[in-house]
């Protein structure tokens, strides 16, 4: 049996469901995150498209796909449409992470 969805989980739901419904998209929420202290989170390349959607605090991306580590705050949204390896993290230099590029 599934717990009632909270007012957050709802709206977060609602909002990327808006967002990919006006690209004719669809997506699943596999995981809600939380973290804090130092972290890092690997996420490997898949065949299909992922995103990260940022409802609080803040975290850093980096991968192959990207020039340099992105700021990614409350509110923010990233997507990888080919499914590329990055690593989320909570701070700039993504210490302890595997570099997702060259995996």
């Amino acid at each position: 049996m599934h717990a009632p969805a909270s007012l957050a989980e709802t709206a977060r739901e609602e909002l990327l469901t808006a967002v990919l419904s006006a690209h004719q998209l669809h997506a699943t929420i596999v995981a809600v995150a939380g973290y804090c202290g130092r972290w890092f989170e690997n996420e490997p390349e898949t065949p299909q498209g992922s995103f990260h959607l940022i409802d609080q605090g803040h975290c850093w991306v980096r991968g192959a796909s990207l020039r340099e580590p992105l700021s990614l705050a409350a509110g923010d949204l990233i997507v990888f449409p080919r499914g590329a390896a990055h690593t989320l993290s909570g701070q700039r230099d993504g210490e302890g992470a595997a570099d997702p590029g060259n995996d």
